[in-house]
């Protein structure tokens, strides 16, 4: 059996969390190192392939810490072979997580989902319209190209493509600047992240654009009032997620 480790947190949590059961059933337990505590259990190896069953449970395990204090989140599938290796793991990288448990102390993070209509496929037989700023391209790009001239219309086509992305990419970022400033005092740091090119132009399904906002407990019901009221004055679409605990603004570290 291995150690699955749940999440990171300050000193000792209450005994309660030895009454938890995570992933396979199996019950969570906690070992400290460097005046850290992680939150572990034990698991097969097979058992850490994820599954929908097997995520939950690891997430409802995170939120139950999350709940009661401030945690380092760790993804699914953080795997020691012995306790010893947890004890350490967090001997070494002590200060590194005293330093980030201290920046999202107290905090929880949000979430909003902007859902891009869909954009037709390159190439083009109409003008080019954006969603929200009425730039267009009239006409075929591929028509000015002779027909004889394959090559020179697949170019043009891509050259108007790569104009359309980094406009939308453009468009989003002062979208997200605009929330930034809604929000102003209400959280302590944000992310953007935006799809990788050619993400827009997929027919099947709407791309989206995720920013995501470390925002203190205190804070969050005026959030979430403040991004309803925000969001009435947009057009594209809009959705809120959280609290959840803080990953996006831990796991690149």
């Amino acid at each position: 059996m291995s150690c699955l480790l749940y999440c990171i947190s300050c000193g000792h949590e209450h005994q309660e969390s030895q009454t938890l059961k995570g992933v396979g059933d199996q019950p969570v337990y906690l070992v400290c190192g460097g005046g850290l505590s992680a939150s572990i259990s034990k698991v097969a190896r097979l058992e850490c392939i994820p599954d929908i069953s097997r995520l939950l449970s690891y997430q409802k395990i995170v939120e139950w810490f999350h709940r009661r204090n401030t945690i380092i989140p760790m993804r699914y599938g953080c795997l020691f072979e012995k306790e010893s290796q947890v004890i350490h793991y967090l001997e070494d990288n002590a200060q590194r997580y005293r330093l980030l448990l201290k920046e999202v102390d107290g905090c929880v993070e949000m979430g909003i989902r902007i859902l891009l209509p869909l954009v037709p496929a390159l190439p083009l037989s109409r003008p080019l319209h954006d969603f929200s700023t009425g730039f267009s391209v009239a006409g075929d790009p591929c028509s000015a190209a002779p027909a004889d001239q394959p090559g020179r219309a697949y170019l043009a086509a891509r050259r108007v493509q790569y104009e359309r992305e980094a406009m939308l990419d453009r468009e989003m970022s002062a979208l997200m600047e605009q929330f930034n400033k809604a929000f102003a005092g209400l959280f302590t740091k944000s992310r953007l992240e935006i799809p990788p090119r050619g993400t827009f132009n997929n027919a099947r399904r709407n791309p989206f654009i995720s920013g995501y906002f470390l925002v203190p407990r205190r804070f969050v019901e005026r959030f979430r009032k403040t991004f309803h009221s925000a969001k009435s004055t947009e057009s594209a679409k809009f959705l809120l997620s959280g609290p959840w605990p803080p990953y996006n603004f831990v796991m690149s570290r």
